[in-house]
């Protein structure tokens, strides 16, 4: 990220940490490492929110630009997309515990 980090999320297996700024991006860090493995790109506006689905396959985000995005942790592709009404607000987003809605 080149800008400020609002916001990071810890993975449930412990493994990895996803962050994300007003860049626009989401990182997936190794925690090992602490290197960044993986940059997910598609947003275009600043990240408001990241979330791992339980089991950690998945990460959820919202952004300024009125998009929530489905990412698939292991290619880093986006998996899917919902368009919100400009006039919708969130303040938060995650997945339901049975992993399969958000």
């Amino acid at each position: 990220h080149y800008s400020t980090l609002p916001l990071v999320a810890f993975c449930p297996d412990g493994y990895c940490v996803i962050s994300g700024s007003r860049d626009c991006s989401i990182a997936v860090w190794d925690e090992h490492t602490g290197m960044v493995a993986l940059i997910l790109t598609g947003h275009r506006k600043a990240i408001r929110t990241v979330s791992f689905a339980p089991g950690a396959k998945r990460i959820v985000s919202d952004s300024l630009d009125n998009t929530i995005r489905l990412w698939d942790l292991k290619t880093g592709q986006q998996v899917s997309d919902i368009s919100l009404a400009s006039t919708e607000i969130l303040v938060g987003i995650a997945y339901c515990a049975d992993g399969l809605h958000v």
